[in-house]
């Protein structure tokens, strides 16, 4: 009797593990990212290691000067359309997870910073390297200096954007991100660049283990709610998808993708369905989906468009050349 005693008051009397505050659980989040080489911080979305691309970024960002396409302005009204909304909604304590090109996503964050009290960790599934780009299924050319070119024209999309915001490079931008302080909300996002089938090989591995330090975070800091924004066109099909009671549509394509393909469970729809299961509300958005609109005139004139460029690649939906 005397242990069993003993074993409750052990039981009620010792003080709780702490909860970690939001902060804490945002740097526990930044370390695990950082420690498995998804950071985007001194080595953003390249592999710098290789001297190759470190040099071929440095003189990009000396030769770039600024410019955007529409996809790249049009996305990141939506962005910010989206995370209003939600945040109107749902209210403060939100976790925002954003994927897609970093292009798109970029410019929509300095606004959300000022308007709606968010922290921005910037990661991606995978360091764009020569080799990543080589084993790329998409791609008929696999050559060496194929993939060196294909590379470069992504750094200077980038570049071009960053420049547009008022920035020299990745880095500044992503560096000023985290002067945010205070803030109420956390948008994680998922960036990658404009060469979207080198980031799905295989069972999707790169991108699990972003998933999976997502998922910790959600069972730290339980946000109150969580939106989750792709660039993509099946949006609405996802929110019928999850809305159902039981998911059984999105459940009996899973298992159709499983026998025909031999492929698991995505690891984002891992991720929110594990959120969703725990009580927390997920919504979706989507981004990319105004190309053939015309710009605003004002958000033009804001970001500082150049007309030759804008033009071009309207008319040859390309990127335009740094």
């Amino acid at each position: 009797m005397k242990v069993c005693l003993t074993a409750l008051l052990v039981m009620f009397c010792s003080p709780a593990r702490a909860q970690p505050s939001p902060k804490q659980a945002s740097e526990r989040l930044i370390a695990r990212l950082k420690s498995g080489g998804f950071l985007n911080d001194i080595s953003p979305l390249y592999d710098m290691k290789d001297p190759r691309i470190l040099n071929a970024y440095a003189e990009t960002v000396k030769a770039t000067s600024p410019h955007v396409i529409f996809r790249d302005t049009s996305s990141w009204e939506e962005i910010e359309g989206a995370v209003t909304e939600h945040l109107r909604k749902h209210g403060s304590g939100a976790l925002v997870v954003i994927s897609g090109s970093a292009t798109h996503i970029y410019g929509a964050i300095p606004h959300l910073e000022k308007t709606s009290s968010i922290r921005y960790i910037s990661a991606t599934p995978i360091k764009l390297s020569i080799a990543a780009v080589q084993r790329d299924g998409a791609s008929m050319d696999k050559s060496e200096g194929k993939a060196f070119s294909d590379i470069k024209v992504q750094m200077g999309r980038d570049i071009g954007v960053t420049k547009t915001l008022g920035y020299n490079d990745i880095q500044s931008f992503l560096a000023d991100r985290e002067k945010a302080r205070g803030a109420k909300n956390v948008i994680v996002g998922v960036e990658e660049t404009g060469l979207h089938t080198v980031y799905n090989r295989g069972s999707w591995e790169d991108k699990a283990a972003i998933y999976t330090a997502l998922k910790a975070f959600v069972a730290q800091v339980k946000p109150t709610s969580v939106l989750y924004i792709e660039e993509s066109l099946d949006v609405p099909e996802k929110q019928t998808d999850y809305a159902e009671p039981g998911m059984k549509r999105f459940l009996d394509g899973e298992k159709w993708q499983k026998k025909e393909f031999g492929l698991p469970r995505r690891p984002w729809d891992d991720f929110l369905i594990d959120t969703k299961n725990k009580g927390i509300p997920v919504a979706f958005a989507a981004f990319g989906l105004r190309a053939d609109k015309q710009p605003h005139p004002e958000f033009e004139r804001a970001l500082r468009l150049d007309k030759a460029d804008l033009k071009r690649a309207l008319q040859t939906g390309s990127a335009p050349k740094p």
